[in-house]
């Protein structure tokens, strides 16, 4: 296996956010962050998120699959998928710490979680 999976945590607007990062050996200049749709976790229906992120760091991408607020094992009050626009934010900014390389991002997203955030 060419890269590592680790959990992450990062804060939003003062609240805890979970993730998943992985993480290849040797990163691309592309961060791939994984917004779920719906209410829904960062495993997403049938484990599909947890495979695609593994298929793309596999290529060299480093993911970040995560919780916004109030979803999974983060903290937070439920909002809709008009109000996520900071969790993508904050999931962005986790992902470029965690990986200084990476310079460019592609949001890859489900459903309403493609409604035009950031």
């Amino acid at each position: 296996m060419n890269y590592a999976e680790e959990a992450v945590r990062f804060t939003c607007e003062n609240e805890n956010l979970c993730g998943i990062l992985a993480r290849p050996r040797q990163a691309a200049d592309m961060g791939v962050v994984i917004v779920v749709g719906g209410p829904q976790t960062r495993v997403g229906s049938h484990r599909q998120f947890v495979l695609l992120s593994r298929v793309l760091a596999a290529a060299g991408f480093p993911v970040l699959r995560f919780d916004h607020r109030s979803m999974g094992d983060s903290t937070g009050t439920p909002r809709n998928f008009e109000a996520i626009a900071p969790d993508i934010r904050a999931a962005i900014d986790a992902l470029q710490s965690a990986c200084p390389g990476v310079t460019r991002i592609a949001l890859w997203d489900l459903c309403d979680a493609a409604a035009g955030h950031c």
